[in-house]
């Protein structure tokens, strides 16, 4: 996808999309000045994902006519540095991928393609006069991939869970989402994910096909990237598409109406079998590999069903988490009604069991360690306020015994590379654990990342952060959603509250990513689902930069202020009358400013304790 840029004080003009490379090393693309000046006086976009046909670049797209030999005195550069007029060309061929250059008067002499990149004076790039025209001389494009199939999946016949790697160049660390479209609609049963294979990290599309019915389909894959490493809303981000292609599914056995979730210590397996008339048997082991229980039965239609009480084999319940964080089902089936015998297909892998909420759900506060040290040095008095703050909201879940987790996040120059990585692997690694279930997190943020590497600054001021480029320092919410919330390998484990305490992580997907709904909504939004009731809290903006923000001592004494109310006063006021409570305490901001850019999803009415338990919800 190519954007061209007039100057850089206008917006950005998507010239083309979807253009395959003509060349093994070098794709040319071929716009006349003229058609530059047309393009500076329109309307700019900043994304892609359009689906213009390359094909249709025909000469009229470039000043000729299809009705006429007439247009601009051009030529054709061939390969071999020779020249031809391009009148000479049948009219209507496509002219994408030509070099081009203008026909000098007949005292000059013709440029090379291989000539200044600038031109001289007056000249535009590859030495092209402006021919007299009030055309721009020289402007500023961009060239991006656009992530693709790296395998050609057109016509390919998918059966069970699989990996399809993309070629996204070195765009893998910018990638905010990724969606897969299904016949132009957007799937849950995909996921961005890695494969490591023969010792190389393949980035890709993890797609559960098994959970769609078997049929012909139209796929798509949709790339939401950032342009730059700022980790804030004003990063300009691209929506790029690559090319549908039809596939086929086809499994003998598959999961449509499959259940992520766990209610009333009741599992429901849901299959269908291609093959009608069917014995079949399901095999649960746990996660040691150890057998926990199986179930046989007789399928006329193909329709699979057992309800399982978690119970084993031999008789004792499995319903507590704590020790039973997930188990994975498997299936056999064996055609019947026949005089003559018949093989068991192999057994394969069903989709898990999702996680069960855990006895209590533990709380992780987390936060960048060096936010107000990192590149600056009139901040280190805030570092006071902020450390003693932190210390203080770990009483909330330590005053009802609530396992918790401090864990700070390496952030700042002074640590390496390396360093600052592995504390946010290690961060990912914890909030995957099913006995997590509440997060607070204060740094650097955005509607879809959080985290970064260092601090941006100015006169001695932190105004924002940002990452070193291919850096893994962040959290990004389509990992959220993939590996932890809606994980279709392991086993859905969404969280009953989350405070991402950071500029803009409201005006995103975060709260969807954690399985909260991006509204408020009262309890009985919740009653008859297995969906426990839970809450967003996060900013619809940057925080700080003005005095309505307060000072940084009442900033965080409205932190402390507010788990202290919350945890304590739990038999009284929900959350969202708490977080009005801590600023009536601390003198923090106008209540009217904090209702203004405060956003509170999901049951505001939550307790600090309400739903924590096993036993809470069904």
């Amino acid at each position: 996808m190519i954007q061209y840029w007039p100057d850089l004080s206008m917006p950005s003009v998507q010239l083309t999309n979807c253009v395959p490379a003509n060349s093994t090393n070098r794709t040319t693309f071929v716009i006349p000045c003229c058609t530059m000046a047309a393009l500076g006086g329109g309307s700019g976009t900043n994304s892609g994902g359009g689906s213009i046909d390359p094909m249709s670049m025909s000469m009229s797209r470039i000043g000729l006519s299809e009705e006429s030999d007439s247009g601009p005195d051009l030529l054709v550069v061939q390969p071999d540095g020779s020249t031809f007029p391009i009148k000479l060309l049948p009219q209507g061929i496509d002219t994408n991928g030509m070099v081009l250059i203008d026909a000098p008067p007949e005292s000059e002499t013709v440029p090379s393609f291989t000539a200044n990149a600038f031109g001289a004076e007056g000249e535009t790039p590859a030495g092209i006069s402006d021919g007299g025209c009030d055309c721009p001389s020289y402007g500023f494009f961009r060239v991006w991939h656009i992530p693709d199939f790296l395998a050609d999946v057109t016509d390919y016949v998918f059966d069970g869970p699989t990996f399809i790697p993309v070629d996204y160049k070195d765009y893998d660390d910018r990638v905010g989402t990724m969606t897969l479209l299904i016949d132009g609609v957007a799937t849950t049963n995909a996921e961005f994910t890695e494969y490591d294979y023969g010792g190389q990290t393949n980035f890709g599309v993890g797609f559960y096909c098994d959970r769609l019915t078997n049929g012909s389909y139209t796929v798509q894959m949709l790339t939401t990237l950032r342009a730059s490493d700022i980790l804030d809303d004003s990063a300009t981000t691209l929506v790029l598409s690559n090319l549908t292609r039809t596939i086929t599914i086809s499994n003998e056995v598959t999961f449509p109406n499959w259940v992520d979730l766990i209610s009333s210590n009741t599992y429901p397996f849901l299959a269908e079998s291609t093959t009608t008339n069917v014995d079949w048997e399901i095999d649960i082991y746990d996660v040691y590999n150890n057998f926990v229980n199986s179930q046989t039965g007789h399928s006329d239609d193909g329709s699979i069903e057992w309800d399982w009480d978690l119970m084993d084999y031999w008789g004792n319940s499995r319903a507590d988490s704590d020790a039973d964080p997930d188990f994975y089902p498997y299936i056999t089936i064996t055609p019947s009604g026949s005089m003559t015998p018949h093989t068991p297909r192999p057994a394969r892998s069903m989709p898990p069991v999702a996680a069960k909420f855990p006895s209590v759900g533990g709380w992780i506060i987390s936060y960048t360690d060096h936010f107000y040290t990192d590149g600056v040095t009139n901040w280190e008095w805030a570092d006071g306020y902020y450390t003693n703050a932190l210390n203080l909201m770990c009483g909330g879940p330590a005053t009802w015994s609530i396992p918790f987790t401090k864990f700070p996040l390496k952030y700042g120059l002074t640590y390496t590379n390396g360093e600052r990585e592995t504390s946010w692997i290690n961060l990912r690694s914890v909030m995957f654990q099913p006995s997590y279930r509440n997060f607070y997190f204060f740094g650097h943020g955005s509607g879809t990342v959080i985290g970064g590497d260092f601090n941006i600054t100015k006169t001695n001021f932190v105004i924002g952060g940002t990452s070193f480029p291919r850096s893994k320092s962040f959290l990004q919410s389509q990992w959220v959603h993939d590996n932890i919330t809606f994980n279709k390998y392991a086993g859905a484990r969404p969280y009953r509250f989350v405070f991402l305490d950071g500029c803009s992580t409201a005006t995103g997907d975060w709260p969807q990513a954690f399985g909260i709904p991006k509204s408020a909504e009262p309890l009985s939004y919740y009653q008859g689902t297995p969906n426990r009731p839970s809450a967003f809290v996060g900013w619809n903006v940057t925080m700080g930069g003005s005095p309505e923000w307060g000072t940084v001592a009442n900033f965080w004494g409205y932190r402390q202020d507010w788990m202290a109310d919350w945890a304590i006063n739990y038999y009284s006021d929900g959350l969202k009358d708490q977080l009005d409570e801590a600023n009536y305490d601390s003198s923090w901001i106008n209540i009217s400013f904090l209702h203004d850019h405060m956003r509170i999803y999901g049951y505001d009415e939550i307790g600090f304790r309400d739903y924590n338990r096993a036993g809470d919800w069904p």
